[in-house]
């Protein structure tokens, strides 16, 4: 049984949908509750009631939660006590519903949107996004949360020139949407 939050980074392509597919034809079967909303960061989802209502149908495995990525890279540069206050909170109301869950947080990817999200180069926006991310694991309230590489995989697949992100600079496409959820 699994649980999906986040934004459109998670909802571009089905991305959900994928990862059940894929498991399926290993022979499991997946229960998916899915809680997206576009440019949803977790600090907004915690207030969302589609969001809490994903969350407290409970009894989930996995938890995959997907921040919006100026978060992951706002808090490797400032260390955000509201970021951090919005992973805590939307670990802790996750785990009460389902309390032997195991939390990932999925870190994304560095794009050209927007020059790098601001940050003006794609090593910069994905140097930020890596340890942002890692930095967040460490400091969090719960111990054992674990992270998807996600961002690896579309650096690994930039780095070959394989297109995985849309037209818009900035979402996955089908490509990177079914990679996204092989990584998962």
């Amino acid at each position: 049984r699994m649980l999906f939050i986040g934004n459109s980074f998670t909802y571009y392509f089905g991305t959900a949908f994928m990862f059940k597919e894929i498991a399926r034809t290993e022979g499991h079967q997946v229960d998916a509750v899915i809680g997206v909303k576009g440019s949803q960061s977790f600090e907004e989802h915690i207030r969302l009631f589609m969001s809490l209502d994903a969350i407290k149908q409970g009894n989930f495995d996995y938890a995959f939660l997907q921040d919006t990525s100026p978060n992951a890279a706002t808090y490797a540069e400032t260390g955000s006590p509201t970021v951090l206050a919005a992973c805590n909170k939307i670990n802790a109301l996750t785990l009460a519903s389902s309390p032997s869950c195991q939390l990932v947080y999925e870190r994304t990817w560095a794009c050209t949107a927007d020059n790098y999200r601001g940050y003006g180069s794609y090593d910069k926006l994905d140097y930020l996004l890596k340890t942002g991310t890692e930095k967040l694991v460490a400091d969090v309230d719960h111990k054992g949360v674990i992270v998807s590489p996600i961002g690896l995989g579309f650096r690994v697949g930039r780095e070959q020139n394989l297109s995985l992100i849309y037209s818009d600079n900035k979402h996955q496409n089908r490509a990177g949407a079914y990679m996204k959820a092989c990584i998962n």
